[in-house]
């Protein structure tokens, strides 16, 4: 969700935002690949990314 509670549907909703992820998903290493410019912070548990 995004910060003012719509659903992100597209890529571009992702712009300028902080995306939280687990170190181990694939999804985080194929979306720094293709998009650098988002910036992406990695934890090693569910747990710690919710914090």
């Amino acid at each position: 969700m995004r910060d003012d509670g719509e659903e992100i549907t597209k890529l571009q909703d992702l712009q300028g935002k902080t995306l939280p992820g687990i170190k181990a998903d694939y999804a985080l290493t194929v979306l720094k690949e293709h998009y650098p410019e988002l910036k992406i912070l990695e934890y090693d548990s569910i747990g710690e990314c919710a914090e």
